[in-house]
């Protein structure tokens, strides 16, 4: 039994089943006021193989380590600008924009 509107391929890739309003992690890195989240299920070095490649092309110092060959991330350093999100090489996306909490 289906439930909700049936949706074709082509509706799928066209991006037809996404809401209006781009989602909250979205703006967030646009406005760059969020913090990078590594997501560990996704992430390359958490699976085992060596990848260092968001600490190495984060452009602000500190805000991305390498801690036990797994990045972590320094939130009072990250400005959210997204490139580490642009770079990983991860099949899934490991590395999302999150919206900044109260500072």
């Amino acid at each position: 039994m289906r439930h909700g509107p049936r949706l074709s391929r082509r509706d799928l890739l066209r991006g037809r089943f996404l809401p209006s309003a781009p989602p909250a992690a979205d703006v967030a890195a646009a406005t760059g006021d969020g913090v990078a989240v590594v997501m560990a299920w996704g992430c390359l070095a958490f699976r085992g193989t060596i990848c260092s490649v968001c600490v190495e092309r984060c452009p602000e110092d500190g805000a991305l380590r390498l801690e036990a060959g797994r990045p972590v991330v320094a939130p009072d350093r990250c400005t959210g600008c997204g490139d580490c999100v642009d770079v990983c090489p991860a099949p899934s996306r490991a590395v999302v924009i999150r919206p900044r909490r109260d500072r």
